[in-house]
């Protein structure tokens, strides 16, 4: 009996048991079925004036599977294919209209790319690409308007997302690639000296190199507070070293000090600041003889450098060039009699030099004046009759600022962004 009911459980069980088996080998057909046509199947065909439907529907017969065109597909085709692998006879055809085609599982599904369209969510595709070297805001800023719609720029991760037709993907991708290139570093050295007007002559009358300064052109600021700016000169120097161990020369015989020798490095195309400066506070009178206001105002001294090199690459051994777009002020606060005075000495000036070659800036000329008192020892201290044995003189000091900016590529540095 046992027997019996075994051999029962059996016949019941054993199609079940097939069915289990024969899963796996379902599953990959369905996997099959859903995978892209292999370039196995080719194309054989003549189109003369066409109608573009009609032409994907002959396609579609000979390869056996279906291609849905959506409602933007239209025009006319002219092409001879022969053994052409059905993707490649797909963009053959539809490359006159722009149209773009896009394997969705078991079928192809043909339109125009344009984001106003119904099915464009469906014929394209999203990519994100990472900026290395530069900002991917002018990176997007450099590619044609015509891709404007299909990107967009993540400023923070540096990342520009590009939604399309695979083509204009690749398309954009390759122009990023020619864009997004590391950049040459450049190094800056800047020495700011003050020469006295005894070692300007003697610069002047060693070199040649003349330091004026222009009639200077008052402008009202900030009420109470008088701008007066001077002009300056920019030349490039060949004979850098000489002029440099002149100025040496000068330092040592005191009519020279070296303010600062700053350096700094930046990226070809990226500007650099320097600011070796100070803050002074002066009170400002503004009103009547019955109502006076005072106000304390903050004023920056001292020098500013601002330079931007853009790198001109020569060809075999010779040296890179460069152009050096160049921005320095002076300014410094004179006390008047009613209100102070800033003055500002402005250069701005684009020279070109090759690399390691130094650009000297001149003419930001410097006046002070300084009250000195003499006075009797002990008697000139004495309150009231002290004035007696004392007197005031006014002293007027004339200076010349003079920079030099060296510049060096560096050619070897790829570090990204």
């Amino acid at each position: 009996m046992r027997r019996i009911i075994c051999l029962l459980l059996l016949i019941v069980l054993l199609p079940f048991n097939l069915a289990i088996a024969d899963t796996p080998a379902m599953e990959k057909e369905v996997r099959q079925e859903i995978q892209r046509p292999s370039d196995g199947i080719l194309i054989t065909n003549v189109f003369v004036d066409t109608e573009l439907r009609q032409a994907l529907r002959d396609i579609s017969a000979q390869a056996g599977i279906n291609i849905i065109a959506d409602n933007t597909v239209q025009g006319w085709v002219t092409a001879d294919l022969k053994d052409v692998p059905l993707e490649k006879a797909l963009e053959i055809v539809l490359a006159g209209g722009g149209y773009t085609y896009r394997w969705m599982g078991d079928y192809y599904l043909v339109g125009l790319p344009d984001i106003k369209n119904s099915t464009f969510n469906s014929i394209t595709s999203t990519e994100h690409i990472k900026i290395k070297y530069l900002d991917a805001r002018s990176i997007a800023g450099l590619l044609s308007d015509f891709y404007t719609p299909y990107i967009k720029v993540d400023p923070v991760n540096n990342i520009i997302t590009i939604t399309s037709s695979r083509e204009i993907i690749e398309r954009i991708k390759r122009d990023i690639a020619k864009l997004d290139k590391p950049r040459k570093q450049v190094i800056i050295e800047a020495v700011v000296l003050e020469i006295s007007e005894t070692g300007g002559q003697s610069l002047e009358g060693s070199f040649g190199i003349t330091l004026p300064v222009g009639e200077p052109a008052t402008t009202t600021g900030t009420a109470g507070l008088n701008y007066s700016y001077l002009g300056g000169i920019a030349f490039s120097l060949d004979a850098a070293q000489k002029i440099w161990f002149k100025l040496k020369a000068l330092v040592e015989e005191g009519k020279a000090d070296v303010k600062a020798s700053p350096k700094i490095s930046t990226l070809d195309g990226k500007e650099a600041s320097i600011e070796l400066g100070r803050e002074e506070y002066v009170i400002i009178t503004t009103g009547t003889e019955t109502s006076l206001t005072r106000t304390l105002q903050m004023i920056k001294g001292g020098i500013t450098l601002k330079i931007l090199p853009r790198i001109i690459e020569s060809e075999g051994n010779e040296s890179d060039s460069m152009f050096l777009t160049i921005s320095a002020e002076v300014s410094d606060v004179q006390m008047g009699v009613e209100t102070p005075t800033a003055l500002r000495r402005i250069v701005s000036t684009t020279v070109k030099i090759k690399d390691n070659q130094t650009v000297v800036i001149g003419g930001l000329k410097q006046e002070s004046e300084r009250e000195v008192i003499d006075k009797v020892p002990i008697l000139g201290d004495i309150p009231i009759i002290g004035t007696l044995f004392s007197s005031k003189r006014r002293t007027k000091e004339v200076s010349d600022i003079l920079i030099l900016i060296t510049c060096k590529t560096v050619s070897n540095l790829e570090s990204p962004k």
